[in-house]
C-alpha cells in the first residue's frame, strides 16, 4: 500500500488531491470518493483505492492508501 502524504479538497472543481509518499498525486472528484474503482495520477498511473475498515458503521468511506494497479 501507498500511503497519502497530505491530502486536500478543492472546492472550485470539487475534487480531492491525494499526494502520496512516492510523489505521485491522484485526484478523485468528490461523487466518486467511495467507488472502489480505479483513478488515474497526475503521472498516468492507475491506482486503486484503500479504505479503512468502515463495514458496520454508517461513517462514509475513508481511503487510506492506494495500491497500484497495472
Amino acid at each position: 500500500m501507498i500511503k497519502i502524504q497530505s491530502s486536500k479538497f478543492n472546492h472550485v472543481v470539487e475534487h480531492y488531491e491525494f499526494k502520496l509518499e512516492n510523489g505521485d498525486t491522484v485526484l478523485i472528484h468528490e461523487r466518486n470518493l467511495e467507488d472502489d474503482m480505479s483513478h488515474e495520477s497526475v503521472q498516468e498511473n492507475k491506482y486503486y483505492p484503500v479504505f479503512a475498515d468502515t463495514e458496520y458503521s454508517d461513517e462514509p468511506k475513508e481511503i487510506i492508501g492506494f495500491e497500484l494497479g497495472e
